[in-house]
């Protein structure tokens, strides 16, 4: 009898402790999958008052397009809204979707305001019908979708959470950032989830993105990769950066030297101007230092360019001045930069070779910052016929010292060696620079509509940088500057709700982002550098300007992501390693997850109580 209570007691105890765990390996092969949800919304129809609205997500062999049918009739934002769930769905899966077609059905009885808010819920419907997995009907999230997988906060949550009482919810989930945004609660977020809890039976649970949502509206966790940034930071690259950084802060040194000399010689009137250009000059000087000593080479690399670019232009201003402001001299320092630009590309740039896959990119932001240069020339000029010769002199500055950083990322071809050589023929890069293009342009459009953010308009100029670009057979430089729209317009999307208490979060999330779109690039074989050196160069800013944290960090993930496609489009085997390393999945296990499962340990502990009390009283029973 006590061998039988014994064994009963352990079945017991295994069956209950492994309920609540159960690890599967999903199936990412959808076929024709379907999952169903309920998306949150406000009508104002009288007055503002939560709805409920039945949303069904198919996924189906196509080309890649997406559908949606709405009924009533919804706004553009809500069709913008599904496209970047199902981008954000196949990136998190890490599923190639361009054989796929994804059509999304929205039936209410109501007219729902329109408005990103079922974002997260479009999202993790569609990753459910991308994996076969069956959503929890008890289960609703009212909260936006970012471009990195981030939720966003929203307005009309105290009518929404009704809502999904009333449906018999049990989970509402929100946005972690949501309890910064105090639109509807007045900051008093702490009573608002009380009283959800007391009066309507409805937990309210914060989640930072849509892996932390997704465990809840299907019960699987999602495994997320642990990066930190001395992951993938490589010896070779911080050798190759330490040399660039030195370089530039020599020059930038000697240039500040002599601009402070010379501006003893300038009319009184003018020199206050010229000291600030001078102190300028200096202050980024002192942060190069500053950046060299903690081994942060690619911003001590910025730091000393912004430095050059004061005192090139202080210097040029001194001279000019001399010249009693003539207009000729304007034009010959105008005439003497783009003669040195296109000296350049004929001397360095011109069937160029290259014997290693991180020379790709190495010479891809050569011909980036050339371009560029050529560029600011050309606005140069154009200051010029305005009689604006100021400007047109520090233009002329900045594109000298862009045609010096140029030279400086040339000299790190050397430092990558291979045993293959190749000519670098750019026009290879012409298919992958208008498949960027038109991404950026979905990507800005879509910020249009849900984003009132000034960096829209940064994003379009960008985009139209691009398609000039384009049109002038300069694929490279187009598709660099394609990325940086992509950037800008996700980043106006990113930050549209985030507040002051909120931006280190936003900060992290994007750091986590690009953490793990660099890796990607290196399990490829390859180096990403200039992914590596923006997410560097957004370090120095996290305390004193977390804006440009922000939009650096952006463009880290971007251009980690174009790294690969790069050399891919350019050379396409060329250079693969005889041993590619090993490519794992970061989002392809995923185990079971209870939000009771707190409760299981509970239950767990009182039987194997009540179990042992029963034995032990048998046993003293026995003895008697």
């Amino acid at each position: 009898m006590m061998k039988k209570l014994f064994l009963l007691l352990a079945i017991l105890t295994v069956v209950i402790a492994t309920a609540g765990a159960e690890s599967i390996v999903i199936n990412m092969d959808p076929g024709a999958n379907i999952s169903h949800t309920k998306v949150l919304g406000v009508t104002d129809e009288n007055e503002s008052k939560g709805v409920i609205a039945d949303l069904t997500v198919e996924v189906k062999p196509g080309s890649g397009r997406v559908f949606l049918d709405t009924l009533p009739l919804t706004k553009l934002d809500t069709q913008a809204s599904a496209r970047l769930a199902k981008e954000v769905a196949c990136t998190t899966l890490e599923v190639d979707c361009a054989g796929l077609d994804f059509l999304y059905v929205i039936r209410s009885d109501f007219a729902i305001i329109g408005g990103p808010s079922a974002g997260a819920a479009l999202a993790a419907a569609t990753m459910a019908a991308l994996q076969g997995i069956d959503m929890n009907q008890d289960v609703f999230a009212s909260a936006s979708i970012n471009p990195a997988g981030s939720l966003g906060s929203i307005g009309g949550i105290r009518e929404k959470a009704m809502a999904a009482s009333e449906a018999n919810g049990h989970i509402l989930i929100l946005a972690s950032e949501q309890q910064y945004f105090d639109e509807d609660v007045a900051g008093d977020m702490i009573s608002f989830v009380a009283e959800m809890g007391t009066e309507y039976n409805l937990t309210v649970v914060f989640a930072e993105d849509i892996i932390d949502a997704y465990k809840y509206f299907t019960g699987y966790q999602i495994s997320k990769p642990n990066i930190t940034s001395s992951d993938v930071v490589s010896e070779q690259l911080t050798t190759v950066l330490r040399k660039m950084a030195e370089g530039l802060m020599t020059q930038a040194e000697e240039s500040h030297s002599d601009a402070g000399s010379n501006i003893v010689t300038a009319p009184l009137d003018k020199k206050e101007y010229l000291k600030t250009l001078v102190e300028n000059s200096k202050t980024e000087l002192d942060n190069a230092d500053e950046s060299y000593a903690d081994e942060s080479f690619y911003s001590a690399s910025s730091f000393a360019v912004r430095s050059m670019i004061n005192s090139y232009h202080a210097n040029r201003l001194v001279r000019y001045y001399d010249a009693d402001e003539n207009p000729t001299f304007v034009a010959n320092e105008l005439n003497t930069v783009k003669t040195s630009i296109a000296d350049f590309e004929i001397l360095f740039l011109r069937n160029r070779t290259i014997d290693s896959i991180n020379d790709v990119e190495v010479l891809s932001v050569v011909i980036d910052r050339i371009r560029e240069a050529e560029k600011t020339v050309e606005s140069a000029y154009e200051a010029y016929n305005q009689s604006d010769y100021e400007t047109a002199l520090y233009l002329c500055s900045y594109a000298e010292v862009r045609k010096n950083t140029a030279y400086q990322w040339l000299t790190l071809v050397n430092d990558f060696t291979g045993n293959t050589t190749y000519v670098f023929d750019p026009s290879a890069i012409k298919p992958l620079a208008l498949e960027r293009i038109e991404q950026s342009s979905t990507s800005v459009l879509y910020a249009k509509v849900v984003s009132n953010s000034i960096l829209i308009e940064q994003a379009q100029e960008e985009l139209d940088a691009a398609d000039e670009a384009y049109n002038n057979h300069q694929y490279v430089f187009a598709l660099f500057e394609a990325a940086k729209a992509m950037a800008t317009a996700n980043l106006a999307i990113e930050i549209q709700t985030t507040t002051n208490d909120s931006v280190y979060t936003k900060i992290n999330q994007l750091e986590k982002s690009a953490l793990v779109s660099i890796q990607k690039a290196e399990s490829r074989g390859l180096t990403p550098i200039l992914a590596l050196s923006y997410l560097e160069f957004a370090k120095s800013f996290y305390e004193s300007d977390p804006g440009e944290a922000l939009v650096y960090l952006s463009y880290s993930k971007e251009m980690a992501t174009i790294s690969y496609e790069i050399s891919e489009s350019a050379f396409g085997d060329l250079f693969k390693l005889n041993n590619p390393p090993v490519v794992e999945k970061y989002y392809q296990e995923v185990s079971r997850f209870e939000t009771n499962q707190e409760f299981t340990v509970d239950v767990i502990l009182l039987i194997t109580g009540v179990f042992a009390g029963i034995i032990l009283t048998m046993y003293i029973n026995g003895k008697k």
